[in-house]
């Protein structure tokens, strides 16, 4: 379970460092912008595709996070509800 928790965190932090990493580098009148506004100025069919496939990665990648916290939150409830269950049919055998 530790491991996926410590999977799941290191996915969450390279998710952040590709979000800082666009709304930086990416921002309006920055020096990568306007590179890339120079270099496809004559191919918008181009630049339009780049930005729509980025952002369809990005949108994936985030719906793959959203998975994987939602099976870890119902993995941790699961395990304490078994638990629980478990101590009360010990609790009820005591007495």
């Amino acid at each position: 379970m530790m491991d996926f928790f410590m999977m799941d965190f290191w996915h969450f932090i390279a998710f952040l460092g590709i979000c800082f990493f666009v709304a930086f580098v990416f921002a309006e009148r920055s020096p990568a912008t306007n590179f890339l506004g120079w270099l496809l100025a004559d191919y918008p069919l181009v630049r339009g595709g780049l930005i729509y496939f980025a952002l369809g990665i990005v949108g994936a990648y985030m719906v793959i996070l959203l998975l994987a916290t939602k099976s870890f939150v119902w993995n941790i409830y699961q395990a304490i509800l078994i638990s629980i269950a478990d101590e009360s049919l010990n609790c009820e055998g005591d007495e």
